[in-house]
């Protein structure tokens, strides 16, 4: 009797290993993936929270809003308790949406393309209501990253001035 494996036994064996290479493959490129989005939800998240932080302090700072709307931009104006002016703008110039914020000394921040990738999907109108003390919501979607890893997440938030 011969020693060794017969043919079928070595396409068996052969196939066994595929199929688990396959599906370890697949678990590996999942886990890339997710951990890519992840990332990608992150780094949206912070940049919105992070806008929305810094115009609720302006407002809550403020001791009148003034809207105003052109016809490619919602901006408002936040008159500062020592009568400083901000600033904030939704432009869509190009079709392409840049928030901006502008203080009274000429400063100027823009988002559109931030390093990190994520980018302005889009805002909403500053709404002002007439209520005591005067009321502003403010909403706006952030992008991140590109196919299948592509993170949108909208950002909402309402603030009213403190009573001066």
């Amino acid at each position: 009797m011969k020693k060794g494996f017969t043919l079928i036994e070595l396409l068996v064996v052969i196939a066994v290993f595929s199929v688990l290479a396959v599906m370890s493959s697949t678990i590996l490129i999942s886990f890339f993936h997710s951990e890519n989005k992840i990332v990608a939800t992150n780094e949206v998240r912070q940049r919105g929270n992070s806008i929305i932080d810094v115009f609720e302090r302006d407002v809550r700072a403020s001791k009148d809003i003034t809207p105003a709307v052109c016809s490619s931009c919602y901006s408002i104006t936040l008159t500062g308790a020592e009568g400083a002016d901000v600033t904030w703008s939704c432009a869509v110039p190009a079709g392409v949406p840049i928030l901006s914020r502008q203080s009274v000394s000429g400063s100027v921040s823009e988002t559109d393309t931030t390093a990190d990738g994520t980018t302005i999907g889009g805002c909403d109108v500053f709404t002002v209501f007439s209520t005591v003390p005067k009321l502003v919501t403010f909403s706006f979607d952030l992008t991140n990253g590109a196919g299948s890893s592509r993170v949108q997440e909208p950002f909402r938030t309402s603030v009213s001035i403190r009573n001066f």
